[in-house]
């Protein structure tokens, strides 16, 4: 076990597996995509929030790799946000 400031850096999360890649996350993603693709209409999430959980991923290793000294998430451009919230 591996501890930084007084949290664990390193905790197992078991996933259920189902078939396909990630646990089954994979054909979901791509059935999503090719629903989208051809029907159109909203999508369960999107890419403005995808990016918000990379982002926030790489400040929060940032974090831990430099002493867990906090770490902004840097925002969105306000007009790519307005194009995606327009989609």
């Amino acid at each position: 076990d591996q501890r930084v400031g007084g949290y664990d850096a390193f905790k197992r999360v078991d996933i259920p597996t189902a078939a396909g890649g990630h646990a089954g996350g994979d054909p979901r993603v791509v059935a999503e995509f090719v629903r989208f693709v051809r029907e159109g209409g909203k999508t369960n999430t999107s890419p403005i929030a995808a990016r918000n959980s990379v982002a926030a991923g790489c400040a929060a290793t940032e974090s831990l790799r430099n002493g867990s000294k906090p770490v902004a998430v840097p925002p969105v451009a306000p007009d790519l946000l307005e194009w995606f919230e327009h989609q």
